[in-house]
């Protein structure tokens, strides 16, 4: 009966922490062209995650103030956020060629 009650409270407590999120891709292909990104969202967030998933730049480039360098990938950054929308300027800085697909994960629950 205790395993029953306990494996009962684990499951509505995972059930109960997932957070709705909404996942927008983003892919630059012509890296030495500079231009502005706007993402509308279908509600407000509490936090955005950025994440790059493709990184063949030939040299760093910027993503809004942040400089990413050649061939970078994983978790950028995970901050709060309160918003229904994001823009930002990608900068070729540096770099002249290569490709870039950055993955933005909205959520409310800090968990990634």
């Amino acid at each position: 009966m205790k395993k029953l009650i306990a494996l009962t409270l684990f499951i509505y407590s995972s059930c109960q922490y997932k957070s709705p999120t909404e996942i927008h891709r983003v892919s630059i292909i012509n890296a030495s062209n500079d231009r502005l990104i706007t993402i509308k969202l279908k509600k407000m967030y509490k936090y955005q995650a950025m994440i790059i998933k493709e990184n063949s730049m030939n040299d760093t480039c910027m993503i809004g103030l942040i400089k990413v360098p050649p061939r970078k990938k994983g978790k950028l950054y995970r901050t709060e956020f309160l918003n229904n929308s994001i823009a930002y300027k990608y900068v070729a800085y540096k770099a002249n060629s290569g490709t870039l697909k950055i993955e933005h994960i909205f959520f409310d629950n800090f968990s990634y």
